[in-house]
């Protein structure tokens, strides 16, 4: 007699967090279960024989809002109970399909690019990548979780091309990335690939903001030559800890000193002497480039045959001031932006991420609806972007706050169609609403 694969359907187990009785199957040598997932949750599937001790038979399991399915091993067949467990994700390694509200730094040899995640705008998710002053597009994004350390966005764009992120994560904010770049019809036309970053909110990227850390104590860099990514974690009393993409990790003394805002010396040195200096050059408020250069040999002179090597380096931004007194609100919902300059305008700000843009011109109002993603990026600055969902081309506005008291100041703006600079503009500003 053939053994007829059992099917369950687990049903409402994305929502409660707490562990649920299933239905005690009737265990075969090989069995299929299936249930529903929450987008970025984590579950495992237990058994037990008394319903006092559990083990587990599956997992981790990582939701995508999907159906998941997987087959109890053999080993399940004398558990007269099973059940499922939806766990804390961060307990199951540090990737993260939980990009909304947040930018993605993504170092290509020392040339940046961001990926700006709206959150969910009444069920969509919107975006946009800037990758240089003069080009930004907006799209639209999912990302899925594959593991403990790897997760994959997947964005597409106003004019239906597609690309696909690989994320590697090393800790919650560093780690590698592949990034391959597709044409309507799924043909790959450009693939890249480097270190990254993950910010919660936006980060202040003009070139005054560059500053490096006056101390390394307490903070990690990832270092990418040649395709070899490390990273390493500094202490307070002198060691860094080398951690490498397969999980093996040494320690090194380091010796670091800030010669000017965006300028540092970083030298390395293993237990046995060996070691190199890293002359680093931030560019950005989250990359840079570096120049590796080989430290005197134990004995005296250096390697022969070694020449400077080059290499970017990503770094964490410092925590951002959400909640200041005198500078930018935490939020713009309900809240209506007057601009006052070249380009005359009234943004009114809804709490659900959506807005609308009142131009008055000759006696007739032009009202447009947007979304919009919004974030604090100093004590007295802020970054706002605009898309333009209903356009017939691909809207973006980027705006630069700056706050002289919580309810004015300046901006600088810059508008992108068709994914190139089209105008730039300045002016002040004020707020009104709650």
């Amino acid at each position: 007699m053939k053994l007829r694969p059992l099917f369950l359907c687990f049903l409402g187990a994305t929502a409660a967090p707490a562990a649920q009785d299933l239905p005690t199957p009737e265990i075969r040598a090989s069995q299929e279960y299936s249930f529903p997932t929450a987008d970025g949750a984590v579950y495992l599937v237990e058994g037990s024989l008394d319903g006092k001790i559990w083990s587990t038979l599956a997992g981790p399991i990582f939701g995508d809002g999907s159906t998941a399915r997987a087959p109890f091993g053999a080993a399940s067949a004398p558990r007269q109970k099973v059940r499922l467990r939806a766990v804390d994700p961060a307990a199951y390694g540090p990737s993260t399909p939980q990009l909304g509200g947040k930018t993605l730094v993504l170092n290509d040899q020392g040339r940046a690019r961001q990926l700006i995640f709206f959150p969910s705008i009444q069920g969509v998710r919107r975006g946009v990548l800037k990758t240089d002053a003069a080009h930004a597009r907006s799209f639209l994004w999912q990302a899925r979780r594959l593991s403990s350390t790897q997760t994959i966005a997947e964005i597409r764009y106003f004019d239906g091309t597609t690309s696909q992120v690989d994320l590697a994560f090393s800790n919650e904010q560093l780690g590698s990335y592949q990034m391959r770049d597709m044409d309507r019809a799924g043909t790959v036309q450009g693939a890249e690939g480097g270190g990254f970053s993950l910010h919660v909110g936006r980060i202040f990227d003009t070139p005054a903001g560059a500053v490096l850390p006056n101390a390394l104590a307490g903070q990690s860099l990832l270092l990418e030559e040649g395709g070899q990514v490390a990273r390493f974690d500094f202490a307070s009393d002198g060691t860094a800890t080398l951690v490498r993409p397969d999980g093996s990790a040494e320690s090194r003394h380091y010796q670091y000193t800030r010669s000017a805002s965006n300028l540092a010396d970083l030298r390395l040195e293993a237990l046995n002497g060996l070691g190199a200096l890293y002359q680093l050059q931030l560019s950005t408020q989250a990359t840079g480039t570096y120049l590796r250069l080989p430290l005197p040999l134990p004995g005296g002179g250096f390697p022969s045959g070694y020449l400077p090597r080059p290499g970017s380096f990503n770094v964490p931004t410092l925590p951002v001031v959400a909640n200041s007194t005198t500078g930018p609100p935490r939020s713009l919902g309900g809240k209506v932006l007057q601009l006052n300059g070249d380009d005359p305008v009234t943004l009114t700000f809804h709490s659900d991420g959506t807005g609308t843009a009142t131009r008055e011109e000759d006696g007739s109002v032009e009202v447009t609806p947007f979304s919009y993603d919004y974030a604090p990026t100093d004590a007295d600055e802020a970054s706002l972007a605009l898309t333009y969902p209903g356009a017939q081309t691909d809207r973006v506005d980027d705006y630069d706050l700056d706050f002289s008291d919580p309810n004015s100041g300046t901006y600088r703006t810059s508008k992108y169609d068709g994914g190139e600079l089209a105008r730039a503009t300045s002016g002040s500003f004020n707020t009104g609403g709650s």
